[in-house]
């Protein structure tokens, strides 16, 4: 037997260890009640521990190929018996929401529209995890009719859970999606991330502002934590750079949340500020489309001719397109899919973070 594992690659180990098993048992041709080498020697053959080479065989063992004997070993089972796991994946979002009407909120509601949209098509059932997600998994996993492949992690305060979850169920797949965390690269093996490259977002319409005759952007962001909007900020500024425009300490304008109702509200006030400062402007480019959406109400309101807005994320759609300025879309639906991609285990040796490109739409700006 022979058992030949990428340690540099993304597949996790166990993963690698059950499908050359299969390929094992296929060119053996093993046979109903044919036994399995010994864990020390799957292991050694590895290059292994014990642990690692014990997931395997569990996992060979949870589709239905194998079966354990106590004390004895691990034997192939009769073909005619195995039967077809159904999988089943959890949707990790501790928010407090109508579960019943999930599509008609903003960010989460649209990325689970892909994975439910498509699901059917990757033979993959989905739950929510509305408690003890720890137990909840646990449960799920325990039931031996369902493989629990993944969990699809849309809560996004922190790492720490996760990481938590991907070392207690190292045999499960974690997804975040959406949103860039610190440290990403340093979680366990088989945590994911499926994100959009928001750098290249603002790169882009940077540059596309700049060809429609824009001389004069300033950018509009937010206090808040968010690799997201740091990154929108920062693909807009070398946009302006690799174009030939510096910016300067009055290009990006950064509000403060604390006392606003909204970011509507928030970008109602910045545009108010800007203006009122004399400051040259003729777009603003603002890191997403509420904030957006606040700015454009104000200049429309104080006649303010020929500036045009621009935002970001394409949600809700309608914004953007009622409004008539310009944004970034980003593809939440196709994320969800990369995630059951990964998941379902299509995408092999697929790497750790997969950034989905967004797409400039372009609307047109106010004028009187």
């Amino acid at each position: 037997m022979n058992i030949a594992i990428n340690k540099n690659g993304s597949e996790s180990i166990y993963i690698q260890i059950k499908e050359q098993l299969k390929e094992y048992i296929a060119d053996n041709d093993l046979r109903e009640g044919d036994k399995l080498p010994g864990l020390k020697n799957i292991a050694s053959t590895a290059g292994v521990s014990l642990r690692t080479a014990y997931l395997g065989v569990e996992a060979l063992i949870k589709e239905g190929i194998c079966y354990k004997r106590p004390k004895n070993g691990v034997f192939v089972k009769n073909r005619r018996e195995r039967h077809s796991l159904r999988n089943i994946c959890g949707i990790f979002d501790m928010r407090r929401v109508d579960y019943h009407n999930y599509d008609s909120g903003l960010v989460q509601p649209a990325i689970f529209k892909g994975i439910s949209d498509n699901s059917e098509k990757y033979r993959t059932e989905t739950f929510f995890i509305t408690n003890d997600s720890e137990s909840t998994i646990d449960f799920y996993g325990r039931i031996k009719e369902l493989n629990m492949t993944g969990i699809f992690m849309l809560s996004w305060d922190n790492l720490e859970e996760g990481i938590h979850l991907a070392e207690r169920f190292p045999q499960v797949k974690f997804v975040y999606l959406n949103y860039f965390l610190n440290d990403f690269e340093q979680t366990p093996e088989n945590i994911y991330g499926v994100f959009n490259d928001d750098f290249s977002g603002a790169y882009q319409m940077c540059s596309h502002l700049l060809s429609k005759g824009c001389r004069a952007p300033r950018v509009f962001t937010f206090d808040v934590p968010s690799e997201n909007y740091k990154r929108r900020v920062s693909g807009f500024l070398a946009g302006m750079e690799d174009n030939g425009f510096k910016p300067d300490s009055g290009t990006v304008m950064t509000g403060g949340m604390k006392g606003k109702r909204s970011l509507q509200e928030l970008g109602r006030n910045l545009a108010e500020s800007l203006c009122s400062s004399g400051s040259e402007v003729d777009t603003i480019m603002c890191v997403n489309d509420q904030l957006a959406e606040g700015v454009f109400d104000w200049l429309k309101e104080n006649n303010i001719e020929n500036t045009k807005v621009a935002g970001y994320d394409n949600i809700p759609k309608h914004v953007s397109a009622n409004k008539g300025f310009s944004t970034v879309a980003i593809d939440f639906e196709k994320m969800g899919i990369k995630a059951l991609d990964i998941i379902s285990g299509r995408a092999r040796n697929c790497p750790k973070i997969i950034n989905i490109h967004p797409q400039v739409i372009e609307k047109g700006s106010y004028r009187k």
